[in-house]
């Protein structure tokens, strides 16, 4: 061939390859789709199915979180500060409660009615997906010219993973038992509660302890009454009507079966006539043999004491002494002073004891002396001791009346503790007072998410486009190559 042909032929291919490449028409482009028709849907669908998939799998899992706000309306302990410490029944409180290990724990141990596990997760596997968070909600406290945010002491946020339980109407349904077991938990509270703070669970056990600690508990027990109702008519307020009557009218009732010198003549009755639980000469005797062992265990006690106060002090001498203390110091500094004032009014409270009994208590620095009273110190036959050594029929009976008089105001107080106790957990399991009110209309807030078949959409378009483009263009190039082989 010579070489003016070869050059004919160079240009030749040049300009089909560039007629080529601008000559993209809607008839190529159809006729190239039509060819390819399989391939593209092909491709097309499975675009759709990879968007639905990442969408379902990868996208949503790693954007989607769901939100409730809860708020708590419970009978709760605050501390000092006002800030709530403990459920009604002493158990602790914390915010964080409805998420804690426990609940999540007990929601994930429920069966149906056939014994049959309601939910298949786990627990650990939960916790590394960090399938709960809780948050309070803050509000805004404006105070003068400056703005800030503080924490809400009774509304809470809830954020929940959907990934965690495999989508969001799993977690959704989850997150509601486990509001549910947490409202359970605070009504548990709420219906075991009584104000029985200072008496004991029964008569039986009150009966066995000493005189002065009887009327204590009863004077406690009125006084707390008293300062309980305030409180629920402070709380619900006096015209507040728990079973047909109105929690004012039921104070007014507890009011007028005690005085306050009614409670004032026992303590005078008892540190007058030296008083003492017993009902027999017998028991008389045992008495003494008790107060002499109680004797001899806190002369043991205060030899542990004294020492351990000396020591105490000596080593809070010194610390203070330091001019400069560092941080560690200044821990020890307190921890010693704690330790000391306890250990003090230990020592003091027993001290007190033995010589209401009928003991002199002798104090130096490094020993304390216990002697009974005898006929020739001041107050011996004042005592408690010398009442029982010398015991009358007539005192004896004089202390069985006195017990019998503190059983009948144990029975009526326990009653009306009973009473108050269930005027208080009916108003607080009323009305607006449910333990927790949880704001259904926001349960389970999805955000985040992203609708799987509209990603398998975008997928099916996407790939419709890019698909059908380069087929047409291989349609279009094959085509013309084989027309260029034909004109050669």
């Amino acid at each position: 061939m010579s070489e003016e042909k070869k050059n004919e032929r160079v240009v030749v291919i040049q300009n089909s390859t560039h007629k080529n490449g601008s000559h993209m028409t809607m008839a190529g482009y159809g006729r190239g789709v039509k060819n390819f028709k399989w391939w593209i849907l092909g491709i097309s669908l499975a675009c759709g199915i990879l968007g639905y998939l990442g969408a379902a799998f990868v996208i949503n899992p790693n954007r989607e979180s769901m939100t409730t706000n809860i708020e708590y309306s419970l009978a709760l302990n605050s501390d000092e500060n006002g800030k709530p410490v403990t459920y009604l029944d002493g158990t602790s409180y914390k915010y964080s409660d409805i998420i804690s290990e426990d609940n999540i724990r007990g929601v994930l141990a429920q069966s149906d009615e056939n014994g049959n596990a309601i939910w298949r997760y786990n627990y650990e596997d939960l916790m590394n997906k960090n399938a709960f968070t809780i948050a309070p909600k803050q509000y805004s406290v404006t105070n003068e010219e400056t703005t800030t945010m503080v924490d809400s002491d009774t509304q809470f946020i809830i954020t929940t993973t959907p990934a965690a339980f495999g989508g969001d109407d799993n977690a959704r349904n989850f997150l509601r038992a486990l509001v549910k077991y947490e409202i359970e938990r605070a009504k548990s509270a709420i219906g075991s509660y009584s104000f029985d703070y200072y008496l004991p669970s029964n008569q039986t056990t009150f009966q066995t302890l000493e005189f002065s600690t009887m009327v204590e508990q009863l004077g406690n027990q009125f006084k707390y009454l008293s300062s309980a109702y305030g409180k629920m008519m402070s709380k619900f307020s006096g015209s507040f009507v728990v079973d047909g009557k109105k929690i004012s009218d039921y104070y007014r009732d507890f009011t007028a079966n005690y005085t306050e010198s009614q409670f004032a003549s026992l303590s005078g009755r008892l540190l007058n006539d030296k008083l003492v639980n017993i009902s027999s000469e017998t028991e008389a005797e045992a008495k003494v043999n008790e107060y002499a062992n109680l004797k001899a265990s806190y002369e043991k006690d205060f030899k542990e004491i004294l020492p351990e106060l000396n020591t105490n002090r000596s080593l809070l001498a010194s610390l203070t002494a330091i001019s400069q203390p560092t941080e560690n110091i200044s821990e020890q500094i307190n921890e010693l002073t704690t330790s000391i004032e306890s250990l003090q009014k230990k020592k003091q409270k027993m001290i007190l004891e033995l010589e209401n009994i009928g003991y002199s208590v002798t104090e130096t620095d490094t020993a304390i002396t216990v002697k009974e009273l005898t006929s020739a110190d001041e107050g011996y036959e004042d005592t408690y001791l010398y009442k029982l050594r010398n015991h009358t029929p007539e005192w004896i009976a004089s202390c069985v009346t006195f017990k019998t008089d503190l059983c009948v105001l144990y029975a009526s107080l326990d009653t009306d503790t009973d009473s108050a106790s269930r005027i208080y957990r009916t108003a607080y399991q009323t009305g607006n007072y449910n333990t927790i009110i949880v704001s259904e209309a926001n349960m389970g807030t999805l955000t985040g998410h992203i609708s799987n078949m509209l990603v398998a959409g975008v997928g099916i378009v996407g790939g419709y486009v890019v698909s059908s483009f380069i087929f047409a263009e291989i349609y279009i190039n094959k085509d013309a190559k084989k027309k260029e082989e034909t004109a050669e």
